[in-house]
């Protein structure tokens, strides 16, 4: 493999690993509250929900809060989209390494 084919997919995993990290920390530092009862049908925003009321659980920071649920919401999506550029250029690299 050439540094110059090398060095774009290097970046783009560096840059969303450091994202991801930046997002995590950023999740790390807010005060938060606990899940309500699920709706029958799917909001869109499921997946930051859920995520938000196991990070809650997980750092014990109580009853759901909705604006502690909007805070996260953005920082949720950014560690998810650099954690898929991330194994995106992983997956790259590792199939030019073969």
């Amino acid at each position: 493999m050439t540094f110059e084919t090398f060095q774009p997919l290097y970046l783009s995993m560096t840059s969303a690993e450091m994202a991801a990290k930046s997002a995590s920390m950023k999740m790390a530092a807010l005060k938060n509250g606990k899940a309500e009862d699920a709706p029958l049908g799917i909001p869109y925003d499921a997946a930051a929900r859920l995520a938000y009321d196991e990070w809650r659980v997980a750092n014990q920071k109580g009853e759901f809060d909705e604006e502690g649920f909007e805070a996260f919401k953005p920082l949720y999506e950014s560690l998810a989209s650099a954690e898929v550029t991330s194994k995106a250029a992983k997956a790259k690299l590792d199939a030019m390494m073969k």
